[in-house]
């Protein structure tokens, strides 16, 4: 876990006046969330492997990420739509849903897609994604009965969801998955998303204990995907995501370890 104190105007940039400085401390936080932080990287790897196509090739071969995909599935994906982390006790992690919709779109699954949306609605968002933020972490309790072990959000996995959740109702034309993610996206701009002085919005990494005093805030870079943002901002112009777009390089710079050494 690290530390920073950040002083920034509304551009990203070092401000030297004093009515615009605020300290604010940020920590690299990550949970043991290997199982959907893991998978993602792998399949991003695999997919871009089986996509380059090879010299003299016309087009990129996506047979040996359907096969890897397709095997993913077999391991890790119950019937009923649930990601199994079979390394932590069998649970459930929101940020695994969110990665496995991800792909069941990208596979063109629509079937699979509404297994993995109709558990990760029924068991973490109380039945309904449009009026709840997901909890994050679902897995077998102490008195050995099974449900949500963590209430709270997961700011990573909640992007995630409503930006696919809008991909699929344009590519498939459901306007049901467009409204459901547009309002999700709605909780998460109104439970998850803060207005830093002389920063911008910024997005925290859960609805509660991210917000440790009244000008300090835990952040991690690591959720603030900016390709899934800039999703976001071309789907919903109104939001906060294109100015959040606009500074997040400059955030990620700001808080990069090679930006506390030369500041430090």
């Amino acid at each position: 876990m690290r530390e920073w104190n950040l002083q920034s105007d509304p551009a990203g940039r070092a401000s030297s006046s004093a009515t615009r400085r605020r300290n604010l401390r940020c920590w690299l936080r990550s949970r043991a969330r290997w199982l959907g932080l893991g998978s993602l990287a792998m399949l991003f790897a695999v997919e871009g492997c089986a996509m380059l196509p090879s010299a003299g090739d016309s087009a990129p071969n996506p047979a040996p990420w359907y096969q890897f995909w397709s095997s993913y599935q077999a391991r890790f994906i119950d019937p009923q739509g649930r990601v199994i982390d079979w390394n932590d006790g069998g649970i459930t992690t929101s940020e695994g849903q969110s990665y496995a919709l991800f792909f069941a779109l990208v596979a063109n699954n629509p079937k699979l897609f509404q297994n993995i949306l109709t558990w990760t609605q029924d068991n973490l968002a109380q039945g309904s994604l449009a009026a709840h933020l997901p909890a994050w972490r679902w897995g077998e309790r102490p008195n050995k009965t099974w449900g949500v072990l963590d209430t709270n959000s997961a700011a990573d996995a909640d992007l995630w969801i409503a930006y696919t959740l809008i991909q699929a109702g344009r590519l498939w034309d459901r306007n049901s998955y467009t409204a459901m993610g547009t309002l999700l996206a709605k909780h998460i701009a109104q439970k998850e998303v803060v207005t830093l002085p002389g920063i911008g919005t910024m997005l925290i990494p859960g609805n509660a204990g991210f917000h440790i005093a009244p000008h300090t805030y835990v952040f991690n870079p690591s959720y603030l995907p900016l390709p899934v943002v800039e999703g976001l901002a071309h789907a919903l112009p109104h939001g906060p995501w294109r100015a959040m777009a606009a500074h997040l390089p400059g955030f990620i710079k700001a808080v990069s370890p090679m930006a506390s050494r030369q500041t430090g």
